[in-house]
């Protein structure tokens, strides 16, 4: 079988297709099946759409259907939590240096 791309618009077609299917009471093989396109391709098509979806439940909310960039904002909080882990496993090494010493003596 040859190997289809997908616009965006058909993309959001399909996965409105499916939340409806899946209300409905139908299963992600029998989706898949439906809709020709492999599981792995569905799931990943909802994790990258997931917040599209989302939004477009909200009335009044016009969206369009881009890919969501969940770690966008992450960036900076990472980076503090590893300098704050960091300062800690140091702070421990200290603590336990201190201790061995004092055994020793």
């Amino acid at each position: 079988m040859k190997r289809q791309r997908h616009s965006k618009e058909q993309i959001q077609q399909k996965l409105n297709r499916a939340s409806a299917a899946l209300a409905g009471g139908a299963t992600i093989p029998e989706i898949c099946r439906t809709l020709r396109i492999s599981e792995a391709t569905f799931h990943r098509w909802r994790r990258r759409f997931n917040r599209v979806e989302k939004q477009a439940s909200a009335p009044g909310q016009e969206t369009s259907p881009e890919p969501v960039d969940r770690g966008r904002g992450l960036e900076p909080e990472n980076q503090r939590l590893k300098l704050l882990v960091g300062e800690l496993m140091l702070e421990i090494a200290f603590l336990k240096d201190a201790l061995q010493g004092k055994h020793e003596r």
